[in-house]
């Protein structure tokens, strides 16, 4: 939409007084803004390649709610990537608490862990996709 705008406008100019140099200028205007999109979309892209941490998504705040469930003893190893941009991977190595506070045994049924990672990337834009392997 800029572009053709910003040909009008000088069209315009170029009838109404003679500064030929006006042409030029919009030919490096229009090619800086596409310049500019080019690399912001390029770094998206390599972010998703590298498989980095989604933006908006803090990995020390999801582990930290990780450990808060009461059937987890503790996490390690826990990655969190976007496969396209909108699906959000997460891995995480976990070990099981044994038994509860009271010193009870806790039974070995999957707990809340898939409830609340669901939870945890809807809210952080991902879609719902979370399961056990």
């Amino acid at each position: 939409m800029f572009g053709w705008i910003a040909v009008l406008v000088v069209a315009i100019a170029l009838l109404v007084v003679d500064l030929p140099v006006l042409d030029p200028l919009l030919s490096i205007a229009i090619t800086a803004y596409i310049l500019y999109n080019v690399l912001r979309n390029l770094r998206q892209t390599f972010m998703l390649f590298l498989q980095a941490v989604p933006e908006g998504i803090d990995l020390a705040e999801l582990q930290r709610q990780l450990s808060l469930l009461p059937h987890v003893y503790s996490t390690h190893h826990t990655h969190v990537w976007s496969m396209d941009g909108a699906y959000h991977v997460l891995t995480t190595h976990g070990r099981r608490r044994q038994r509860d506070d009271e010193g009870r045994g806790l039974s070995t049924a999957g707990g809340d862990c898939p409830a609340l990672c669901r939870v945890w990337l809807r809210a952080h834009g991902s879609r719902d996709r979370v399961g056990r392997r």
